[in-house]
């Protein structure tokens, strides 16, 4: 690890951003429903890949 880096992330390759489309996306803990929920380090957006509720699209 480098001098500079305080925090290690992986970062996903397979899930882009809702918003801006980045794929500079990392895991942030789950929700009440054990649903896991992301975080885009672009836009600083937090999202859940599958929404239950139709009104969250």
């Amino acid at each position: 690890m480098s001098k500079n880096a305080t925090l290690c992330f992986k970062v996903s390759d397979t899930i882009n951003c809702p918003k801006c489309k980045e794929k500079k996306v990392i895991k942030n803990g789950r929700t009440k429903n054990n649903k896991q929920q992301y975080y885009c380090k672009t836009c600083c957006h937090r999202f859940i890949e599958n929404y239950s509720y139709q009104a969250y699209n």
